[in-house]
């Protein structure tokens, strides 16, 4: 695999097992490297399934992950599994299914732990009310990630959201992004960033696009 990919952009294509994902920052940049894997693919007499196979998409699925220009996030199906589950009887595969998005829950080795004390010999499998409610603060992480972003991030991922469901009548045109968030006027300007945030500002950096404050007088 190391020689299939020698050469090849790192940070535009990648391979895991027998999947291959192109991400690009535009839609000329993305048939550059859709050109170069598929010559690729030709040189080493390989073929990829046209039915298993999805171009230019704004937001994938991928290894059980959503990627997009946001960043990558857990799928939402996988969450909504989560969110439906009852007290587990099978510790080990508990461990899988929420171990896969470790990234997404702070503690979750110690948050684990009063399970994991059950795989121990002679142990009997009795669950007690402390281990319900770590069960239960899992799940509420896995589910409520988004919703302990600062307030500018917040924010910021709204206009994210909206810019890319208007990507065909945005993408080349210059528009206006009107924020009652004052702080999201000057975001460009913040030294300090999170991964994500400078994802969604590159998200955001369209030729012609600008930010003006808009505020509004609320009722008591």
């Amino acid at each position: 695999m190391d020689e299939f990919l020698e050469g090849l952009d790192p940070n535009a294509i990648q391979v895991y097992m027998d999947d291959i994902i192109v991400f690009s920052k535009s839609e000329a940049e993305h048939c550059t490297h859709l050109g170069q894997l598929l010559k690729r693919l030709r040189e080493f007499g390989l073929k990829a399934s046209e039915e298993k196979s999805s171009f230019f998409q704004a937001e994938l699925k991928f290894m059980g992950h959503t990627v997009s220009a946001s960043g990558v996030s857990a799928n939402r199906e996988k969450v909504e599994a989560v969110k439906s589950l009852p007290v587990p009887k099978e510790v080990k595969s508990f461990q899988g299914m929420v171990g896969y998005y470790r990234k997404f829950i702070p503690n979750l080795a110690d948050r684990l732990a009063p399970w994991t004390r059950l795989l121990r010999k002679g142990v009997k499998f009795v669950v007690t009310a402390d281990m319900i409610e770590e069960f239960n603060r899992i799940k509420e992480a896995l589910t409520n990630a988004e919703t302990r972003y600062p307030a500018i991030e917040r924010e910021l991922l709204g206009v994210v959201w909206g810019v890319q469901q208007f990507r065909p009548y945005l993408w080349g045109r210059h528009f206006t992004v009107r924020t009652d968030h004052k702080p999201l006027v000057w975001v460009d300007e913040l030294k300090e960033n999170s991964a994500r945030v400078t994802l969604w500002k590159e998200t955001l950096a369209t030729p012609g696009a600008r930010k003006t404050w808009l505020p509004i007088a609320y009722p008591d």
